[in-house]
């Protein structure tokens, strides 16, 4: 990978297993779970020159039974009197968990920030999803590991400790050992102090957990109709009009048509009365007063579906206000004291340029990420998209009252992926399952 990753088709290949779900769970049972990694491209496929060999790689897979579960513990966490491990200066610790896979093997979940010459470090609002925590299992062992950061070599191990979570949320406070120190040290104690301070759990919106349990998906589309499209009656505009016989040939289409038609065939069969709400912002509609933000493009404000896939300000908060409260309303309702997830919503919104309301759509974001919804964002031509990666929580997550929030936003720029509507619709969509 180079620099963020933006996809397959911006990174060098190197290979590939292919395996059946079947014999995966067999030899995961076995413990033969290492695979040699294929250097050929597989029949059909586009990717980056290839640039590596991959004389003698494996790939290890390991596979274990989770519980279906979108609960998040989040934590603070401090150590005491951890060792001094730099000549000038204390450490600069951090912490490494890991969990006791089903094969016997550890697989690492999670990797702290560094904090600089301390000995006493804190970590505060340290949030897990207990699926990726402990696979839902309190009584699955955990391994909790401290360790020295250095600049131009590997890191210094100061200690380690194991315990379930059932015993964390008992204990609370451990004791960081060092197997070889203590076997060399008679009067060796521990190399620090490892304390939870405090354990709290927040329930969460997870798109899987929703499709699973016959919670209906509802696809809402909001399409940027600002002047900096272009006339339609031009060749370059972005909202060119196309004749209706060619709107079965992709390459056809119009940037605005090849993203709604690539992603909606992809959630159409998500979307249980295959209707999708389309809604147009940034312009004056037929039969309206100055610009419009929400206007449902059938005109029907009380029913803005249709069926299926066949100089202005860019504002997004309106409408996003606009669908989070059909969602706050719709998405769940109680049924004998018990929360029902009823609807999820995808929201996706196609735009040819920077964001001008940012404050006010942070906002909005910061509210939906409360409830069951995915933002897509699609920019269209050759516009500086920056502002947008801000939005999308990849690298630098929105965060409300000093915590961050769940990251709902998923941005994607067309021309990226524009040649190959599978790409495209597979490179939008893959962050969903797992807001």
């Amino acid at each position: 990978m180079e620099g963020k990753n933006d996809g397959f088709l911006t990174n060098d290949y190197i290979g590939y297993v292919e395996k059946c779900i079947g014999e995966l769970l067999v030899n995961n049972k076995q413990k033969k779970n290492t695979y040699d990694i294929f250097g050929a491209v597989p029949f059909g496929m586009k990717f980056r020159e290839k640039k590596h060999t991959v004389k003698d790689a494996r790939m290890i897979i390991s596979i274990e039974e989770v519980v279906n579960t979108a609960v998040q513990a989040v934590f603070d966490i401090s150590c005491k009197d951890l060792d001094k491990m730099d000549v000038i200066g204390k450490s600069d610790p951090y912490f490494v968990i890991s969990k006791k896979l089903d094969n016997g093997s550890w697989g690492k979940v999670y990797t702290s920030k560094v904090k600089k010459n301390t000995l006493n470090p804190n970590w505060r609002q340290v949030g897990l999803d207990i699926v990726q925590f402990n696979s839902g299992n309190d009584k699955k062992l955990l391994r909790f590991e401290v360790f020295d950061w250095d600049r131009n070599k590997n890191p210094d191990y100061i200690g380690k400790f194991e315990a379930d979570f059932e015993t964390i949320k008992s204990k609370k406070t451990f004791e960081l050992i060092d197997e070889e120190k203590k076997k060399k040290k008679n009067d060796y104690k521990n190399s620090g102090i490892f304390t939870f301070d405090s354990i709290n759990f927040t329930e969460g919106f997870s798109f899987s957990t929703f499709t699973l349990h016959g919670t209906e998906i509802a696809v809402v589309f909001a399409i940027d109709f600002t002047s900096s499209n272009g006339n339609p009656t031009e060749e370059t505009s972005l909202h060119k009009i196309v004749d209706l016989a060619d709107l079965s040939d992709f390459k056809s289409l119009n940037q605005y048509q090849k993203a709604i038609t690539a992603i909606g065939h992809v959630l159409e069969s998500y979307d249980t009365n295959k209707k999708f709400g389309v809604y147009g912002y940034g312009a004056q509609f037929e039969g309206t007063e100055g610009i419009k933000y929400d206007y449902p493009l059938n005109g029907n404000e009380n029913d803005p579906n249709v069926e299926g896939i066949q100089g202005e300000p860019t504002n997004f908060a309106p409408i996003i206000k606009k669908i989070t409260k059909s969602v706050k309303k719709e998405g769940c309702s109680k049924v004998k004291g018990e929360n029902v997830l009823n609807k999820y919503t995808i929201l996706t919104i196609i735009t040819d340029g920077e964001i001008s309301d940012m404050k006010e759509t942070i906002s909005e974001i910061k509210k939906a990420s409360e409830l069951p919804i995915s933002i897509i964002i699609i920019g269209v031509g050759n516009s500086d998209f920056t502002s947008m990666e801000e939005l999308d929580g990849d690298e630098n997550q929105i965060s409300s009252n000093g915590k961050k929030i769940r990251d709902v936003v998923q941005f994607v720029p067309l021309n990226k992926y524009i040649s190959d509507p599978d790409v495209l619709a597979s490179e939008t969509l893959a962050e969903v399952p797992k807001q």
